[in-house]
């Protein structure tokens, strides 16, 4: 098989977020990483006389984990974030968006609902890099997949 030539980066991914009116907001610019990771559980049987295990697939379940730039800017990721957070409707899912490579035709478009599960401000003065927060956002219902 030959080596791929259609690689991408992810130099450009597109990551949106609802704000509290459920606008879009694009916090690309404020993030510099974000992992998604999609689950099924397995679980593992055996039945009499034979001699390998069988697996039933069940539910599927996911996670985003987003690092945004601390900034002091209010229309930036952080301060999308910690509104989210701290504000009156924090408990209420909001619409997730990612696009790869860039949101392009073609691109991959994966969004879904997503709970904020957690904030980490990671603050140490013996360090001059610029502060990264870290949100892990869980999914609230199916996480799709489609073209742009």
């Amino acid at each position: 098989m030959p080596a791929t030539s259609t690689a991408v980066s992810a130099g450009s991914v597109q990551v949106w977020i609802d704000d509290a009116n459920g606008t879009p907001v694009n916090v690309s610019g404020s993030a510099n990483r974000v992992r998604m990771e999609v689950t099924q559980e397995v679980e593992r049987y055996r039945v009499f006389g034979e001699g390998w295990a069988r697996r039933l697939a069940g539910g599927r379940d996911g996670a985003l984990t987003l690092d945004v730039v601390y900034s002091t800017a209010a229309d930036e990721g952080l301060a999308l974030l910690r509104g989210w957070y701290f504000g009156a409707a924090s408990r209420t899912p909001r619409t997730v968006r990612l696009l790869m490579p860039d949101g392009g035709a073609g691109s991959d478009a994966y969004s879904g609902e997503f709970v904020l599960a957690r904030l980490n401000l990671p603050l140490d003065a013996a360090q001059a890099d610029p502060v990264t927060a870290t949100a892990e956002l869980l999914p609230h219902g199916a996480i799709s997949h489609s073209a742009v």
